[in-house]
């Protein structure tokens, strides 16, 4: 089991959460995604949001993806 963070906010996701002065916020008060799991449940992750679980999420991180598509950070 391993400690998870959800990070949905990088430069290759889009300008959707830029503040006022067109600095990007670190993590996102609007963006969540649902994922199939282990056991094919759905989570539902909120950016900026950290939990724990087996290490099955580990898929979703980089080095397995590409930094541009990784949405979970170990």
């Amino acid at each position: 089991m391993s400690e998870f963070k959800v990070k949905l906010n990088n430069t290759n996701q889009g300008l959707m959460d830029l503040k006022a002065d067109g600095s990007q916020f670190a993590e996102s008060i609007q963006r969540t995604i649902y994922v199939a799991g282990p056991s094919k449940k759905y989570r539902k992750l909120f950016d900026g949001d950290t939990f724990t679980d087996c290490n099955y999420w580990k898929r979703f991180a980089y080095p397995q993806v590409p930094l541009s598509e990784a949405f979970i950070e170990v």
